[in-house]
């Protein structure tokens, strides 16, 4: 195994879309960015309920990523090259022993 990993911290649709959460993680960030990229469709709208109440009965979501797929419900990242944003989403390099092994990993790519 390397001493580095990659991992892809998306911001939330629902909840906190301040907060960057992790979605996954690979020792090659070109296989990250790849299967990143292949998440994606065609941005839809797609009408539902809404994450406070204050938002009313129905809102309308403005997704990127592909409707039942693990990325549905994150907004893309700013940078298309990975580098993170100000908010916190992007690929982030991270030395094994620091902080991955808090983290809760959800999906390694192939």
């Amino acid at each position: 195994m390397n001493e580095q990993v990659y991992k892809l911290c998306l911001n939330p649709m629902r909840g906190h879309t301040e907060e960057c959460e992790l979605v996954a993680w690979s020792e090659n960030k070109e296989v990250l960015l790849k299967w990143y990229n292949a998440q994606k469709v065609e941005p839809y709208v797609d009408i539902g309920r809404p994450s406070f109440s204050c938002h009313g009965s129905t809102h309308h979501w403005h997704k990127t990523f592909a409707k039942g797929g693990p990325l549905e419900w994150f907004n893309p990242m700013h940078h298309q090259d990975g580098e993170v944003s100000r908010f916190g989403s992007g690929i982030h390099y991270v030395r094994l022993g620091s902080d991955i092994n808090n983290q809760n990993i959800c999906i390694k790519p192939e």
